[in-house]
């Protein structure tokens, strides 16, 4: 202003930044878009009256604090990564396919041979019963010392590789989404723990 006077306007110091500086925050949750801010200057009194001023501006939200924040390997992007990972998972969900094949197999053909030898004697119902318990226990063992193992091992993979996209997902869009990584992890539980009650449950 003329006269010797000189007068501005500024924000008060903000006890949120760093630095103590002048500056204004928006929510991280604010929603993205272009936002007009109105300013309404008055009470400077005059001779002649009060002068007053309306400013406005416009400013753009886009993105939050987080957004800028990433981990990552340094030779090695998000995408090949989870490519890689579902490529392992994917070979193994096979070789587990085909090993439960091959033990389900093993186990028909030697239930099937394994009759007892009295049954020539006509006792049927013995020979049955006897059959089905040296079946029953060559199955349960292969189950426990193969099946579940197996099983194990694919809810195991499956589980820290929801649990790996979850954390990106979550460094991307600040939420974290437990819901899949929970449920492989109950599974992952019950088949560990399954063999000490299963069979008690089944009758075997």
């Amino acid at each position: 202003m003329n006269g010797g006077y000189d007068m501005t306007h500024e924000f008060k110091k903000n006890g949120y930044s760093t630095y103590e500086r002048r500056t204004h925050f928006t929510p991280i949750w604010y929603p993205d878009g272009s936002y007009t801010p109105y300013t309404w200057l008055l009470d400077c009194w005059t001779p002649a009256g009060m002068l007053s001023m309306n400013l406005t501006d416009s400013i753009t939200i886009d993105g939050n604090l987080w957004s800028d924040w990433h981990i990552a390997p340094q030779n090695q992007s998000r995408g090949s990564f989870c490519r890689k990972l579902h490529r392992n998972r994917r070979n193994i969900l096979m070789k587990t396919k085909k090993i439960i094949t091959s033990v389900c197999t093993a186990a028909v053909f030697a239930s099937l041979i394994c009759m007892p030898a009295y049954a020539a004697s006509g006792d049927v119902a013995g020979a049955i019963e006897g059959t089905w318990q040296t079946a029953s226990q060559q199955i349960k063992t292969v189950v426990d010392h193969v099946v579940f193992p197996a099983i194990d091992l694919i809810l195991a993979v499956f589980f820290f590789g929801k649990l790996g996209t979850a954390y990106f997902d979550y460094r991307k869009h600040g939420q974290f989404e437990w819901a899949a990584p929970a449920i492989l992890f109950a599974c992952l539980v019950f088949t560990l723990t399954a063999p000490l009650y299963i069979w008690q449950i089944l009758g075997i």
